[in-house]
């Protein structure tokens, strides 16, 4: 489980690099008899789009893992809040794992920290991060005025991150960050009309 605090990363998105560049040229293995040397697979197939994708997404799963856990921890919660929370978490985290995972194949993650980052876009996709007043206020909150909180901030990061993960797919070349991307930008437009769909009865409450 993610337990560091999403907000600190973001701080770390704004401040860093505005610009992703064209990714290293990869190292060589030869293959086989023929001679011929090929990239390393970790490496190949990438550019500045999947690099992009993968810390801005990134960035968005580690806040709204974090949003989730505050959530769990609340008494007076509803059940359907709960799940949600739940459910975000058991999707994100493996997603999370696996952006951290290209990134440090790529080159673009120092140690184990995604605090660490070697290459970190300043872009307008990161505005719909919660800043740490947000966050403390969501701590504070209770009951109803918790989940109406909790639910429109994960709007806010699903409408950004369907926007990261679309640029993607029209920029990217990594294979598997395409397909994460597809996946994401599937997931989240679902998720995203019934997270409209439960602010709307949250509140009427």
């Amino acid at each position: 489980m993610v337990g560091r605090w999403a907000f600190a990363a973001s701080a770390a998105i704004v401040l860093a690099l505005t610009a992703c560049g064209p990714t290293s040229e990869a190292p060589t293995q030869s293959n086989g008899s023929s001679g011929a040397s090929m990239p390393v697979q970790a490496n190949a197939g990438n550019n500045a789009a999947d690099v992009r994708f993968a810390l801005l997404m990134a960035g968005h799963h580690e806040q709204t893992i974090k949003l989730a856990e505050i959530v769990q921890e609340k008494d007076g919660v509803s059940q359907e809040i709960q799940s949600l929370a739940l459910k975000i978490m058991s999707v994100h985290e493996p997603e999370h794992a696996q952006l951290e995972g290209m990134l440090r194949a790529w080159g673009k993650l120092d140690g184990d920290s995604g605090n660490q980052r070697s290459q970190t876009p300043a872009t307008v996709e990161m505005k719909a991060m919660a800043g740490p007043e947000q966050i403390e206020e969501l701590r504070a909150a209770a009951g109803n005025d918790a989940s109406r909180l909790f639910l429109k901030l994960l709007i806010a990061h699903h409408e950004a991150t369907i926007a990261v993960a679309e640029a993607e797919l029209a920029k990217g070349s990594n294979a598997e960050a395409m397909a994460l991307a597809r996946t994401i930008a599937e997931t989240q437009r679902q998720e995203l009309d019934r997270i409209r769909s439960m602010l709307e009865r949250y509140s009427s409450n």
